[in-house]
């Protein structure tokens, strides 16, 4: 049962995030949350035809994710907040 939720929440997760990629791009006509993948060559409409409205919307979605991710970082692993390369290069110093 853990295994088959496990499982679950991955390919959730690995959906929705491939969604949110695509539509930096662009967005399906035929439906809301299809993927470009899915949605067919004359129902995708991208951003392109539109530059201010493409660099808002490419700019906007991935500092959403940037945030999004961050926050769930700080509220679920704080420990794990930053790169750690300066712990590492202290402890390789010989300092503890």
């Amino acid at each position: 049962l853990v295994g088959f939720l496990t499982a679950c929440s991955w390919s959730f997760i690995e959906e929705v995030s491939l969604w949110l990629s695509d539509l930096r791009f662009g967005r399906c006509a035929a439906g809301a949350f299809r993927r470009r993948a899915t949605c067919g060559g004359s129902d995708w409409v991208d951003w392109s035809s539109h530059e201010v409205l493409a660099f808002a919307m490419y700019a906007g979605i991935s500092t959403c994710l940037a945030t999004l991710s961050a926050a769930l970082v700080r509220a679920v692993a704080p420990s794990a907040q930053g790169s750690g390369i300066p712990r590492i290069k202290t402890i390789l110093g010989g300092f503890a």
